[in-house]
């Protein structure tokens, strides 16, 4: 089992390790759990923590997107996400990343967690009990 926390808002978040070979990048990204994304994005902030080199991205894999924040650019890399369950194992999915570009309007949104990921597990979002679980 996967556990996830809530912040003061209510809102569900989960620890991951992310790795993206053909960029030579990884660390750790906390994601906001999102059942209205179909994909697992990853924002500005996140991403220069780790060090992506944004000028390295495929130009020719760009996808458009809108969101809360409005239309976005994203660029899809193979990743590897990688969480940590109750027994301190790792339960690992490869995903199609998507990789916002850094703007204006996207500099302080969290990284999300959406449905390719999701999809595969079964969740316990139980705010009232404060108990976010994921099972894979």
């Amino acid at each position: 089992m996967i556990v996830g926390v809530f912040d003061y808002r209510g809102r569900g978040f989960v620890r991951c390790e992310v790795a993206i070979p053909r960029l030579n990048a990884a660390g750790t990204v906390i994601f906001q759990v999102d059942t209205g994304s179909d994909h697992t994005c990853l924002n500005p902030g996140p991403g220069v923590s780790l060090d992506i080199p944004f000028d390295q991205l495929d130009r020719g894999n760009v996808r458009a997107a809108r969101g809360v924040g409005g239309q976005s650019r994203y660029f899809v890399e193979r990743a590897e996400l990688s969480f940590v369950d109750d027994q301190r194992e790792y339960e690992s999915r490869e995903v199609n990343l998507w990789i916002a570009e850094p703007d204006g309007r996207n500099r302080g949104l969290n990284s999300l967690l959406g449905l390719d990921v999701l999809r595969r597990w079964r969740m316990n979002f139980d705010g009232p009990n404060d108990r976010l679980q994921f099972f894979a």
